[in-house]
This record gives C-alpha cells, sequence and structure tokens, in this order.
C-alpha cells in the first residue's frame, strides 16, 4: 500500500443503473474498495432520493489507517 499520508478520502457516485450496463454492481465496488483498506458508507442512509433506487448514490471511502468509522452512528 502507498504510505498512509498519500491515500486519499474518496468521495464516489455509485449508480447500479450504469454499473449493470458492464456486468457490474455497486456490491462490486464497495467490495474492491474495502480490499484496499477502506471503509465505505453512504453518504446520508436513509434519505429518500429522486433516483431511480430511491437511495442517495453517493458513498465516501476513507482508508481504515485514517479514520475510525465506528465513531459514526447511523441515523
Amino acid at each position: 500500500f502507498p504510505s498512509h499520508d498519500t491515500r486519499p478520502v474518496i468521495f464516489i457516485e455509485i449508480e447500479e443503473d450504469q454499473l449493470d450496463q458492464y456486468g457490474r454492481s455497486s456490491e462490486d465496488v464497495i467490495s474492491k474498495l474495502e480490499g484496499l483498506n477502506y471503509h465505505v458508507k453512504r453518504f446520508l442512509e436513509g434519505v429518500p432520493f429522486f433516483t431511480n433506487s430511491g437511495k442517495c448514490l453517493d458513498f465516501f471511502a476513507v482508508p481504515k489507517e485514517k479514520f475510525d468509522i465506528t465513531k459514526i452512528k447511523d441515523r
């Protein structure tokens, strides 16, 4: 892995319809990021959105060495 100081926090939009066109899913993207030692969390969990899924498409991924995500409470 790169130096702890160089791994970025990632803000990503994961849209299932777009991934489906390539035979992929949001679970594939999330699993890949988790395999790279990132915590992945939906940005606004439980908030209804005007998307095909009705969910927020935005996620953030934080390198495990930079942040203890267990301190974030779900709403």
